[in-house]
């Protein structure tokens, strides 16, 4: 449907175009003629030459002239040249353009404005004339459409938009027109179904000439092409905009907050937000998935441009090997995913003694020698310590570094003090994790001596204070000889009775037999032997005995 003949319409279009921004007519000086435009936009060395195009323009009194620099090396400065014209830029204020740059400058006083490009001032100059056609200004009306676009855009569109059906348009524009001298009508004048797109009227706009109009594109609009035109009573002006079916349900995954690590057996939580892009309502289901499964689904419902916040927990199987896996926000459009880490969380060392030696038995004076394997039961490893005790008290200690599941073996030493009383000790190892104890029995050989003196009793049944025994002996293997009384002296102490020395290395008087004898032992050059009442007794073998049982 038309609600004016195309060939109206046509010589309307002519007219609009003839008074577009940007157009001119050539006057009889080679002058481009821009009166009545609002802006004039000139080139400054279009295909690198040193020209400014086009050279000379006329305007009228509060144009806007752009200068677009189209190639390097050019500047726009005022060059007076004859009479007095109005100097719009100083040539000290100057600065050399580079190719995409832009300098405007509106001209608010009629005169004649001479500007020149200054390295190339010989061959690069121009001209700007001002004229005031207030009166041609007040005849001749400016209103155009500037915008078509979908209300809930109108902050962030401009421009000629497609608008679906069921939005609401907005028609935005500009006029010379005072509010009070008229008002501006915009309607649908071609398309589909023209009769059921309304008409809008205002009369409402500023000084800036800034005007706009709503206009509701119901369903009962049939998508196509139309023609909306605005009519102040003294200019048409058109646009042609498409109205479009509504765009279908999209659910997009906007943003999505998804851990990278973890370990096995732990609960993670996502979040995310998912908007519906498209324009009709729907509801789909949203879901988080793990390693490519499915484990939660929520469903929601979204208009067209609405967002929900959705939330997901998971509990990542205990089973689950350490590795890499993919996981995100899954809708039926779109996705939002990324990795995450899981690792089995490593135990800290931990040593602890699997197996030891320890003696039960020792002597004041003796060396205790212990052993211990340890064990490091945790995964981290471990440099440390580890201590004998005896009697609580750290005795001997050697440091071992074991990695985790690794075993070492580690040796102790110690001398227990002759002065030590006897009776039972506790002795201990310790990993400053665990401890291993063993109790020990240190025992002297004074109770082994208080036997031998008992079988000395001068009441014993057995000999009498009158006996007197001869011992004579005599060394195999050469070193002397020696004959040793072995009966006790009268009052019952030991006494030595010497017809002979034994020769023996350096060796201290020991104790040979109970009833208190003794044989000096000087030197023992070669296992040497005694005879004691017709027995061959080797004294080395003796003293060694002996020597046992003092310490």
């Amino acid at each position: 449907m038309k609600k004016t003949t195309s060939f109206a319409i046509f010589i309307i279009f002519l007219a609009i175009t003839a008074t577009a921004v940007g157009t001119a007519s050539a006057t009889n000086h080679n002058t481009a003629d821009y009166t009545g435009q609002d802006e004039v936009v000139i080139e400054v060395g279009p295909d690198g030459t040193w020209s400014f195009e086009p050279e000379n323009v006329q305007i009228s009194k509060g144009t806007t002239v752009i200068w677009q620099a189209e190639s390097a090396g050019h500047n726009v400065v005022h060059n007076p040249q004859s009479g007095e014209p109005i100097e719009f830029r100083s040539g000290s204020e100057y600065e050399i353009m580079e190719a995409g740059e832009t300098f405007q400058h509106t001209f608010d006083q009629t005169g004649t404005y001479n500007y020149i490009c200054e390295p190339h001032e010989s061959q690069q100059t121009g001209t700007i004339e001002v004229v005031d056609n207030t009166e041609d200004d007040q005849q001749s009306s400016t209103t155009r459409i500037t915008d078509v676009v979908p209300k809930q855009e109108t902050d962030t569109a401009s421009g000629i938009n497609d608008i679906e059906v069921g939005e609401t348009m907005v028609v935005r524009g500009v006029t010379n027109r005072q509010p009070s001298e008229t008002a501006i009508v915009v309607e649908a004048t071609e398309g589909p179904t023209i009769a059921s797109v309304p008409t809008a009227v205002t009369d409402d706009w500023g000084s800036d000439g800034e005007w706009s109009v709503e206009m509701d594109i119901s369903e009962d609009v049939e998508p196509g092409r139309y023609t909306f035109q605005s009519d102040d009573g003294d200019r048409i002006d058109e646009a042609t905009v498409n109205i479009v079916d509504p765009a279908p349900a999209e659910f997009n995954v906007v943003s999505a907050d998804l851990p990278d690590e973890a370990e096995p057996g732990e609960r993670i939580s996502i979040d995310g937000t998912v908007r519906n892009v498209g324009d009709e309502n729907t509801q789909q289901g949203v879901s988080y998935r793990f390693d490519g499964r499915e484990v939660s689904t929520d469903r929601i419902t979204l208009d067209g441009g609405q967002s929900e916040e959705v939330s997901f927990s998971y509990r990542i199987p205990s089973s689950t090997n350490d590795g890499t896996y993919t996981h995100g926000i899954y809708t039926d459009d779109d996705s939002s995913t990324s990795t995450i880490r899981v690792t089995t969380p490593q135990e800290p060392a931990e040593l602890e003694v699997s197996s030891f030696s320890l003696p039960g038995e020792a002597e004041p004076g003796g060396i205790v020698n212990a052993e211990a394997e340890v064990e490091n039961i945790g995964d981290e490893s471990a440099s440390r310590y580890i201590e004998y005790r005896f009697d609580g008290q750290t005795r001997d200690r050697e440091r071992v570094t074991l990695n985790g599941g690794e075993t070492g073996t580690v040796d102790f030493s110690y001398t227990i003090p002759s002065s030590l009383e006897d009776g039972d000790y506790e002795q201990s190892i310790h990993t400053g994790d665990s401890t291993s104890r063993q109790s020990i029995t240190v025992q002297s050989n004074e109770e082994l001596e208080e036997d031998l003196e008992a079988a000395d009793d001068p009441d014993d049944d057995e000999g009498t204070e009158d006996e007197t025994e001869q011992t004579q002996g005599t060394p195999q293997g050469g070193g002397g000889s020696a004959t040793a009384d072995l009966s006790p002296d009268s009052d019952g102490d030991s006494s030595e009775r010497e017809s002979g020395l034994i020769t023996t290395p350096n060796w201290d008087d020991r104790k040979l037999l109970p009833g208190g004898a003794s044989v000096p032992i000087d030197n023992l050059n070669n296992p040497t032997t005694l005879t004691v009442m017709g027995i061959v007794i080797s004294v080395l073998g003796i003293l060694l005995q002996l020597t046992m049982m003092r310490v």
